[in-house]
């Protein structure tokens, strides 16, 4: 079993784990088929910015397909008293929290893209590809419109989230103005497009950008 020591990046540790999910793929007792990839991944928690909480009373992991996006595998601790819950390997490679509120906020305003998704035609709006993978792209910067709005947004701003399907972090019932609040925003301020994958990604500072990028 190699050890996180042995890794001299980040980039050298996420392949190898990357490496394993995709020998391992599906599967639900890592602990008794594969018990040296489970000594890893237990060592690798320990990275998790909220270990402590992560991993108490953990008794197993097992390898699912992402249910956001099948194309992708996920890591699910299961726990003593039958709880299922997801775990990021790119936190715990990180060692950082994913943004929370950001995250939110993409979730709250999924219901527009999908609109958008739905209403349009497979076809990109920058090389007229017709056939492959389509995102739903953000003309104006999803970053920017985040900006701009807390420019004009005074009150209290959420902290504290809960969790919705497929592990993603959601707003509290008690943030529920905030997020219309954003919501409204967004619809009013967001102009989107469909993107082939290769145009969206081959634009300046591109990344496979937060959720609302799924395939079409």
């Amino acid at each position: 079993m190699k050890s996180l020591k042995s890794f001299t990046s980040q980039k050298a540790l996420k392949d190898y784990v990357k490496t394993i999910i995709d020998e391992i793929q599906i599967e639900d007792d890592i602990k008794n088929k594969y018990p040296e990839h489970y000594k890893f991944f237990c060592e690798l928690f320990t990275r998790h910015p909220n270990a402590t909480e992560k991993v108490k009373n953990m008794n197993n992991l097992k390898i699912v397909h992402n249910a956001i996006n099948p194309k992708y595998f996920e890591l699910q601790i299961l726990y003593d008293d039958k709880r299922v819950e997801a775990i990021s390997y790119n936190c715990c490679i990180s060692g950082k929290s994913k943004d929370g509120l950001k995250i939110a906020m993409r979730e709250a305003i999924d219901d527009q893209i999908q609109t958008f998704r739905n209403n349009n035609v497979r076809i990109c709006q920058l090389c007229n590809k017709t056939k492959g993978q389509f995102h739903i792209d953000h003309i104006k910067e999803f970053n920017e419109i985040f900006t701009e709005f807390f420019k004009e947004y005074s009150g209290n701003i959420p902290t504290i989230f809960d969790t919705g399907n497929a592990n993603r972090t959601v707003f509290k019932e008690c943030d529920k103005e905030f997020r219309n609040l954003w919501s409204q925003y967004h619809a009013k301020n967001a102009t989107l497009r469909v993107l082939c994958i290769d145009c969206n990604l081959s634009r300046p500072n591109k990344t496979l950008r937060g959720l609302n990028n799924l395939n079409v």
